[in-house]
C-alpha cells in the first residue's frame, strides 16, 4: 500500500511540474524589439512574463490636451490563441482619456501567462480601426534586419544617387510599387497616412 500511495504522489508530482512547466518565468524585456505596427502613438517600455501573468508597460504619446481611448477589448496573441486582457492600471479602458500636459500617458495592462515556448506575440486591440504591434519580441535577441532576406535582391544594393531622375514641378501620374517587409494579411489590404489612403495591397 505505502509503494503505491508513494508511485502516486510521484505520478502527480510529475504531472503538476508538467503543467507548470509550460509557463516559465522569464523575466522582463526592456524594450522589446517589434516588427511592425499602425501606430506610431502607443509603445511597450517593458514586458514582464511569470508563471502567473503577462504585463504589458505602455507608453502612448500624443498631442497634450487632445484625448485618446484605449480598447476593453485589447488582446495579445501568441502562437495563435488570443489572450483577453485581466486588468488596466492608469488608464480607463473604452472612456476618452486627455493626455497631460507632457503628451506622454503610461500605464499597464495585465494579460494570462502564456507558453514559455512562444518567442513573439501580437498586441491588437481587437477593433476594426484599433492600434495593433506585431511581432514583439520576447526573447531580447530579435535582428532588426531579419526581414532583409525577404527584400527583392535588386533592391537590396541601390546607388541612391541614381534611384530617381531628375527633379520636375508638374502634373503627371506615376506607379509606386511598395515592398512590404513582414506583411501578413491582418494588417490589411490598404497603405494610409494621416486618413489618405496611400496604395492597395496586392
Amino acid at each position: 500500500m505505502r509503494q503505491s500511495i508513494t508511485l502516486a504522489f510521484a505520478a502527480t508530482l510529475m504531472l503538476w511540474v508538467s503543467a507548470c512547466s509550460q509557463f516559465n518565468n522569464r523575466g522582463t524585456i526592456d524594450k522589446p524589439f517589434i516588427g511592425s505596427s499602425n501606430t506610431t502613438n502607443l509603445s511597450f517600455d517593458k514586458i514582464e512574463l511569470t508563471d502567473s501573468s503577462t504585463t504589458l508597460y505602455g507608453v502612448i504619446h500624443f498631442h497634450p490636451g487632445w484625448w485618446v481611448r484605449l480598447s476593453g477589448s485589447s488582446a495579445i496573441v501568441a502562437n495563435g490563441n488570443k489572450y483577453p486582457v485581466i486588468s488596466f492600471d492608469g488608464i480607463t479602458p473604452d472612456e476618452q482619456i486627455t493626455m497631460p500636459e507632457a503628451g506622454v500617458l503610461r500605464f499597464t495592462m495585465n494579460f494570462p501567462p502564456i507558453p514559455s515556448t512562444v518567442n513573439c506575440i501580437d498586441f491588437t486591440e481587437d477593433t476594426p480601426d484599433g492600434w495593433a504591434i506585431w511581432d514583439i519580441d520576447l526573447t531580447g535577441t530579435d535582428n532588426p534586419d531579419k526581414y532583409m532576406a525577404d527584400m527583392p535582391a535588386k533592391l537590396r544594393d541601390i546607388d541612391p544617387d541614381g534611384m530617381f531622375p531628375p527633379m520636375e514641378f508638374k502634373f503627371d501620374t506615376t506607379t509606386v510599387r511598395v515592398h512590404v517587409m513582414g506583411y501578413r494579411p491582418e494588417m490589411g489590404d490598404k497603405l494610409s497616412w494621416g486618413g489618405s489612403i496611400l496604395c492597395t495591397v496586392r
